[in-house]
């Protein structure tokens, strides 16, 4: 349950009398409505208030629940007066419905001084001290509050107020029956109008609410008082909860990542092939391609980086940047004709799912002023936000096996197939390698970048073959359980 919901149920607990004791020896509801009656024709009399027409008599069937007997149901206006209304006439303080903290029950510190030449059609109602105003435009947002304190300014309110001056009766106990969902349920079958849905002061006037004792009402009004912190502070650990909730499956899969990429996440397997062999293919091919002018020539694996290592890795691992594994921003040969897939920003997912969708075109028309890409590349996303929220997947089913798509991408292609693609989209994703990224940005805010060169010198944990198809399988796995928890 809410913290709103348990509120309500609360406060429809007191309007039953079930929240604090009855007294017998307290004066009942009965002789109170006599007096109210009483007052209000000596406000009649002396002129104070007109004359208002008879109320219907409540029935049997309007009556919502059991009350004590000791109570007495009362249609609303029986209990209050309203000031009547005028136009401003001098600087006059208007209460509007922004005017009211409708979570605090009170006008907010911030009111308007209005000259009356410049008065709102709307500002008509006399209100002071110790009255409760009502909404009734849009009533569910229950802009309710007592008027707690006296104006330099004479008050003004807006004709979107019901203004209520309780007669002998507690207007805090009131203002608790007009924020009550028995109230409010009562509100909602008479309002009328879908822009401007409203309640009507005829309506308005005509609604039940359960009328205790005056030092009853009193007991009620200090019992929710006292138990409005422990709701608050039930809300407060609930809404903390819920993010700790919301946010536990994202940091989940980032330290499972980062545990991933430090050789923790499975047991390593001494009969696998040692790293050093898939390092020496790599080189194998990486010269042939450069031989063939498919790669430029660059630094050789034999770089040596004892001591720049983010972080610890198994003994049977080996640091190796990017660029020595991989080819980034590969182009594409192509003949103008195919079909390929065409694949902007919007179609990558982010987060850590691996997955994108993609227009078909011709070549001719994407292969120029776009990103070239084929399928089992891996993507990143380079620009803020993108890069943060982890906009990076990998190629896949795209027509003829090739596509391009935004300029905001890098392009990673594995020199050879003994390195797992899905191995380097989990590393992309993980934690050091985006907050690391993070701190190269460049550029003007909104429009900031990863440069090229991060990416290729990006020191990566390299896993011998077996361990990083063992690796895929496992992050797969944890993410699939994850999944299951949003």
């Amino acid at each position: 349950m809410d913290a709103k919901k348990l509120e309500g149920s609360i406060l429809q607990f007191a309007l039953q009398g079930k929240l604090v004791p009855q007294d017998p020896k307290e004066e009942p509801a009965s002789e109170l409505v006599e007096r109210i009656k009483a007052e209000k024709e000596r406000l009649i009399q002396e002129k104070i208030i007109k004359k208002e027409k008879l109320l219907p008599k409540i029935t049997e069937e309007e009556i919502p629940f059991e009350i004590p007997e000791t109570w007495e149901w009362v249609r609303i206006r029986d209990v209050y007066y309203n000031r009547g209304q005028k136009k401003p006439d001098k600087e006059f303080t208007y209460i509007d419905v922004a005017a009211i903290d409708n979570q605090e029950g009170a006008l907010s510190n911030q009111l308007n001084i209005i000259d009356p030449q410049k008065a709102p059609s709307r500002a008509r109602k006399i209100l002071g001290v110790g009255d409760v105003v009502y909404a009734t435009v849009r009533p569910y947002l229950l802009n309710i509050a007592v008027i707690d304190r006296n104006f330099e300014y004479e008050p003004i309110a807006s004709t979107a107020f019901v203004v209520m001056k309780p007669i002998l009766i507690d207007n805090e106990f009131l203002y608790f029956i007009l924020k009550s969902p028995m109230f409010n349920y009562q509100v909602e079958s008479k309002v009328q109008g879908v822009t401007y849905p409203a309640i009507n002061d005829t309506n308005f006037n005509k609604l039940l609410i359960p009328l205790p004792p005056v030092k009853e009402q009193k007991r009620i009004v200090r019992a929710i008082k006292n138990i409005k912190p422990k709701i608050d502070t039930y809300s407060e650990k609930k809404n903390r909860l819920f993010k700790i909730q919301e946010a536990f499956p994202h940091q989940l899969e980032r330290s499972i990542l980062q545990y991933a990429m430090q050789g923790d996440l499975i047991k390593q397997n001494s009969d696998d092939e040692p790293v050093i062999k898939l390092i020496d293919r790599i080189k194998a091919m990486k010269e042939k391609l450069i031989e063939e002018k498919v790669v430029p020539k660059e630094k050789t694996l034999t770089e040596n980086l004892v001591g720049k290592s983010p972080f610890k890795i198994p003994t049977t691992w080996e640091w190796v940047r990017l660029k020595d594994i991989c080819q980034v921003n590969p182009k594409n040969k192509v003949h103008d004709e195919m079909k390929a897939g065409f694949v902007p920003m919007k179609l990558i997912d982010d987060g850590f799912v691996n997955h994108h969708s993609f227009e078909v075109k011709t070549w001719k028309d994407i292969k120029k002023g776009f990103t070239h890409f084929q399928n089992g590349d891996v993507v990143i996303a380079k620009i803020t936000p993108c890069f943060e929220n982890r906009k990076s997947t990998i190629i896949k089913g795209l027509p003829n096996g090739v596509g391009a798509g935004t300029t905001e991408l890098f392009v990673v292609r594995p020199f050879t197939n003994d390195i797992n693609p899905e191995y380097l989209l989990w590393l992309f994703k993980s934690h050091h390698f985006i907050t690391s990224g993070v701190e190269t940005y460049t550029g003007t805010a909104g429009q900031q970048r990863v440069a090229k060169s991060f990416v290729e010198n990006y020191l990566i944990p390299l896993p011998p073959v077996e361990e990083q198809n063992r690796l895929v399988q496992a992050i797969n796995k944890v993410h699939e359980s994850i999944s299951k928890m949003k």
